[in-house]
């Protein structure tokens, strides 16, 4: 069942980075772009709201262990949007997919370390190819801008390390507390991640007085959209590890993703899949059929 959940919040993934690319274009503010973001948090949190409450009224009270893992989660994936808003910004938008594999390398550490979760041979030589797809598949983009710097460097790193810590913080609910409510976990983690975004909004709405900020009924028809399927992603995201591996999850998940990206873009968007772009694509999905050897 958990590859069934992987591949529905794969698909639930593709319908959020479509909505996503619909609308990059029509907020340029770095005010608008956290204005949206912190709306979308807040959506998600009313229908996991809704979903706890439909299953249980009581549902909705947690003990303070909960509380944490869910703090951690919430606060780490906010972390992980400010930065990526600010890589896009900073220029290095082209090497944000490398970094963010490299965040899933400290995912399936951490989780060796934490809960023994065997790392094997092949997870370890398709892992290496996996970075070496996205960066193959990065470097093929004409969209960079402006110089790569130190502080982009920082930025991305820090981008991909809170991305590794919020898809860790899945796990360890999984492991912690077995029995818990996936849509608890869910909606908590909304709950702080909009409390996050809330403050990176209220700095921004008073040092940037741009017009541009996203307030239109048509792009909030498409964050509803957005919010709904980024809650199916992380939703179904987390029932598949309650069943796979993080050694194989979290590559097959961030693999996946970014060669579905790809191909979204070239048949929705009408950007050119160049050559490098295939080499990129054939070196992942490889790297993923190493990783599951063991499994076939």
């Amino acid at each position: 069942m958990g590859y069934l959940f992987l591949a529905i919040a794969l698909m639930a993934g593709c319908i959020k980075g479509f909505c996503g690319k619909k609308i990059s274009g029509k907020v340029n503010s770095l005010k608008g772009v956290f204005y949206i973001n912190t709306i979308r948090m807040v959506l998600c949190t009313v229908i996991g709201f809704f979903i706890v409450m439909s299953g249980n009224i009581t549902g909705i009270k947690v003990d303070s262990y909960t509380l944490l893992i869910t703090a951690v989660s919430g606060i780490a994936t906010a972390l992980f949007i400010a930065s990526w808003i600010l890589c896009v910004r900073k220029g290095a938008y082209v090497m944000i997919d490398v970094f963010l594999m490299m965040g899933v390398g400290v995912t399936v550490v951490l989780c060796k370390i934490f809960f023994n979760e065997d790392i094997t041979l092949y997870h370890g030589i398709g892992f290496l190819l996996l970075l070496f797809g996205s960066f193959v598949m990065c470097s093929y983009s004409s969209n960079i801008k402006g110089e790569f710097t130190l502080k982009s460097l920082v930025m991305l790193i820090f981008c991909g390390l809170c991305n590794g810590l919020a898809d860790f913080s899945q796990k360890w609910f999984i492991k912690a507390i077995p029995d818990g409510s996936i849509a608890v976990f869910n909606f908590y983690t909304y709950v702080f991640a909009a409390l996050t975004l809330m403050v990176f909004f209220a700095v921004t709405h008073k040092f940037e007085k741009s017009e541009n900020d996203g307030k239109s009924f048509n792009i909030f028809l498409v964050i509803c959209v957005m919010a709904a399927s980024l809650f199916a992603y992380s939703y179904f995201k987390t029932m598949a590890a309650k069943d796979i591996d993080s050694a194989i999850l979290y590559p097959l998940s961030s693999g996946s993703a970014i060669v579905l990206s790809a191909i979204m873009a070239s048949t929705f968007f009408g950007e050119k899949i160049t050559k490098k772009c295939v080499a990129g694509i054939l070196v992942t999905i490889a790297a993923l059929l190493i990783m599951n050897l063991q499994n076939m």
